[in-house]
């Protein structure tokens, strides 16, 4: 496992740990995957 696979939210900032699936939506602020990058 990586300690690199931490997908933020380019709207809230929230730090999600693994890629977000496909019907995943922000827990604060309602977005959905397509709204994530991966942290470098």
């Amino acid at each position: 496992m990586s300690d690199n696979n931490i997908w933020v939210c380019t709207v809230c900032a929230y730090e999600h740990d693994g890629e977000p699936a496909d019907d995943f939506e922000c827990p604060l602020c309602g977005v959905g995957k397509e709204s994530f990058e991966k942290a470098e």
